[in-house]
């Protein structure tokens, strides 16, 4: 065997190695994982984010206000529990979970699941499990809070966007966006 050949053999075992270690993970273990993390109260949380949601949009467009007539509480609650069914029969719990396995399977080796399963095991990891619901509803209120912030300044871009593009249509040649306004 010539000395080439011998490196090339040895630059494809190098390369095939680190890929047959890195088994993908395994649907059981997924399931594991997911056991681990009781995901029966997402579809909950889901459904109240999209409740504020709707309310939080209806509000920035001016479309209700606090507190609601009678009315206008009757539409909402309609519109909300058309969307919750909509929601239901597309995000099911046995729909979350084949997403999770799909993600994870992609995401994750088998190696890795297996040590994210130890340490969820631990005292540590049930400490998270127990305290992510709330860490992940205040990443969610600030966040919202950041995106409320920042709506005006989107909305004056979108204007802004609307009027360029109208203008094209008139006025070929010109700039498609006016240079961005110093405050």
């Amino acid at each position: 065997m010539s000395v080439l050949r011998k490196i090339l053999l040895l630059l494809g075992i190098g390369l095939i190695l680190p890929v047959a270690q890195a088994e993908p993970a395994k649907e059981e273990t997924i399931r594991k994982l997911i056991a681990l993390h009781d995901m029966s109260g997402l579809q909950d949380a889901m459904s109240q984010q999209v409740l504020v949601e709707i309310r939080q949009g209806l509000k920035a467009k001016g479309l209700i206000a606090e507190p609601m007539t009678p009315q206008q509480q009757q539409i909402v609650e309609q519109a909300e529990l058309r969307t919750l069914e909509v929601l239901h029969r597309h995000m099911n719990e046995q729909t979350l979970q084949s997403l999770a396995i799909k993600v994870q399977s992609q995401v994750y080796t088998e190696e890795e699941l297996q040590a994210i399963i130890a340490f969820l095991q631990t005292p540590a990891g049930q400490a998270m499990l127990k305290k992510e619901p709330v860490a992940l509803t205040l990443m969610m209120t600030e966040m919202q809070s950041k995106l409320a912030d920042m709506r005006p300044e989107a909305e004056q871009i979108g204007k802004e966007l609307g009027a360029a593009l109208l203008a094209l249509r008139s006025k070929p040649g010109k700039p498609a966006m006016p240079a961005k306004r110093k405050p």
